[in-house]
C-alpha cells in the first residue's frame, strides 16, 4: 500500500503581484457583446509541415547538443483549440548528418495562427518510424534501470530509488540505435512508489544513452495543504486528493489567508514536501516584498521534511525587501528553461540541486 504523502503548497504557487500589496482591480462587466474571433483556417498537409518543420528540427538539434539533423514527416494532424490556435501532432524520422538510417520520433506543438508561429514542441524519440522489434538486451536494461534511478533520486531529492521494469519493448533503428519503451515501478522506499513509463534512445555503436525520459503516474493519493483560495478551488474537483485548507486573515491582493491564525495552524502540521515560490532571488538569497508572506511561508518551510523552490527566470531579475532563506536551504530548486546559464551554473557550483523544467515556450 502506498503511503499518502502530504504536500504543503505555498500561496500563489505560480505567480502573484510580487511588489504590491494593493487589491487587484476587478474589471466592470462589459456593456456590449464582444466581437466574434474567427476560427483557425483549414491547413493542408503541405501547410502543416511548413508551419512546424523549422521548430521541430531546432528542437531535435537542441536535444542532441546542437548536432546537425535532418527530419522527415509522416503522419500530421491538426486539432483546433481556442480561437486562432491549434494543436499539431505528428510522427516522423530524424537522422544525423552523414548517416543514412532514420530514428523515429513523435511530437506535439501548439500553433498560433495570428502570430504564424509554432510553439516549442514536446518530443518523444526512438518511437514509431521504420524500426524492427528485437529481443531485449539484459545489459542495456540494467544500465537503464540504474541510470533512471540515479536521475529520479537526484531530481526528486529522494533518499533512495529502485527501478523495476516489467513491460519492455526494444526497437532497432538506423542500424545501431535502440529505441526502448518500458513500464514498471519506481520504489521510493518509505516515501511510497509510483508507476513509471520510460522512453530511451541508446547508441550501440558509441555505447551512449542519447535520451532517457520518465513519466511518473499521477494517481498516487496525496494530501494537499494550502492557504491559497485559488488553489483550494482548483483542487476541490481532483480525485485522490485530500485537501486541508488553512484559514486566517484574508488578503485580497494574493487571494490567500495569512497571519497569526494561519501560522498557528501550520505549526500543528507535518508535511512531506513544501512547494514554495517567492518574488526575487538576489546573491543566493530568496526574498519577498510582503513580511506576512515571508512569515507564513517560513512556517510552511519549517514544518516540511523536503523543501522545493519554484522559480522562473524572472525571479533572478527582480529585487525585494524581506529575506526568506538561502538557496542552499532548499532540497531542490526548479527553474524554467529561460533561466540564464550563469544563474544555473552559480547554483550548481554551490552543490544546489537544480532541475530545469521545459516550459514549451516559443523560440525563433
Amino acid at each position: 500500500m502506498v503511503r499518502r504523502p502530504s504536500l504543503l503548497i505555498g500561496l500563489c504557487l505560480l505567480s502573484a503581484p510580487a511588489l504590491s500589496n494593493e487589491p487587484i482591480a476587478t474589471a466592470p462587466a462589459p456593456t456590449r457583446a464582444l466581437a466574434t474571433v474567427p476560427a483557425p483556417r483549414a491547413m493542408d498537409r503541405a501547410a502543416l509541415e511548413k508551419a512546424i518543420a523549422g521548430t521541430v528540427v531546432a528542437a531535435l538539434s537542441e536535444r542532441f547538443g546542437g548536432r546537425a539533423v535532418e527530419a522527415k514527416f509522416d503522419d500530421l494532424q491538426a486539432q483546433p483549440l481556442a480561437a486562432q490556435q491549434r494543436l499539431i501532432r505528428g510522427e516522423g524520422g530524424m537522422r544525423f548528418a552523414g548517416e543514412t538510417g532514420w530514428i523515429g520520433f513523435r511530437f506535439t506543438s501548439r500553433y498560433d495562427d495570428f502570430l504564424g508561429q509554432a510553439g516549442w514542441p514536446d518530443l518523444e524519440l526512438g518511437v514509431g518510424g521504420d524500426g524492427r522489434l528485437i529481443p531485449n538486451d539484459s545489459r542495456s536494461l540494467g544500465q537503464l534501470e540504474d541510470r533512471m534511478a540515479d536521475t529520479l533520486q537526484r531530481e526528486l531529492g529522494m533518499m533512495s530509488v529502485r527501478m523495476q521494469l516489467d513491460q519492455v519493448d526494444t526497437v532497432e533503428m538506423a542500424g545501431h540505435y535502440l529505441g526502448i519503451e518500458a513500464r514498471g515501478l519506481a520504489d521510493f522506499g518509505r516515501d511510497g512508489s509510483s508507476e513509471v513509463r520510460i522512453h530511451a534512445l541508446y547508441d550501440r555503436r558509441d555505447g551512449a544513452w542519447l535520451q532517457m525520459a520518465s513519466h511518473l503516474s499521477s494517481k498516487v493519493p496525496i494530501t494537499a495543504i494550502t492557504n491559497s483560495l485559488t488553489l483550494m478551488n482548483a483542487l476541490t474537483g481532483m480525485h485522490d486528493v485530500t485537501l486541508l485548507a488553512l484559514g486566517g486573515q484574508y488578503y485580497n491582493w494574493c487571494n490567500a489567508f495569512m497571519g497569526r491564525m494561519t501560522i498557528t495552524e501550520i505549526k500543528g502540521l507535518r508535511a512531506d514536501i513544501a512547494f514554495i515560490s517567492m518574488s526575487a532571488i538576489n546573491d543566493g538569497i530568496v526574498l519577498h516584498q510582503s513580511p506576512e508572506t515571508v512569515d507564513t511561508k517560513r512556517a510552511m518551510f519549517d514544518c516540511s521534511v523536503k523543501r522545493i523552490l519554484l522559480a522562473d527566470h524572472t525571479k533572478f531579475e527582480r529585487r525585494a525587501l524581506h529575506s526568506f532563506a538561502s538557496l542552499d536551504e532548499f532540497d531542490v530548486v526548479i527553474v524554467d528553461d529561460k533561466t540564464l546559464p550563469v544563474h544555473i551554473d552559480r547554483m550548481r557550483s554551490r552543490d544546489i540541486n537544480v532541475v530545469v523544467a521545459r516550459t514549451g515556450h516559443e523560440r525563433m
